[in-house]
């Protein structure tokens, strides 16, 4: 039995809740790297590269600037 057979058997078991559990989990492994993909732990280039992790989204500068005037506005100052 393939270990696809084996999951597919074990899914049929499973009430639905379980099954998107399974699902999501299943959609997780799918984004990530394949096993092989993974450098050891002693390779010194062991971390994927975070350059263009953003690329897909669409911030502008006025949204930066807002969401930081709001983080300001609460920052406690120094009464001297």
């Amino acid at each position: 039995m393939t270990a696809k057979q084996a999951l597919i058997q074990l899914a049929d078991k499973l009430p639905d809740e379980r099954l998107r559990e399974l699902v999501n989990f299943a959609q997780f492994l799918a984004s990530q790297p394949a096993a092989a993909d993974h450098r050891s732990v002693g390779d010194k280039h062991a971390h994927r590269s975070l350059l263009g992790i953003w690329k897909d989204c669409s911030i502008s500068d006025e949204e930066i600037s807002e969401v930081r005037r709001k983080m300001w506005e609460t920052f406690p100052r120094e009464v001297g």
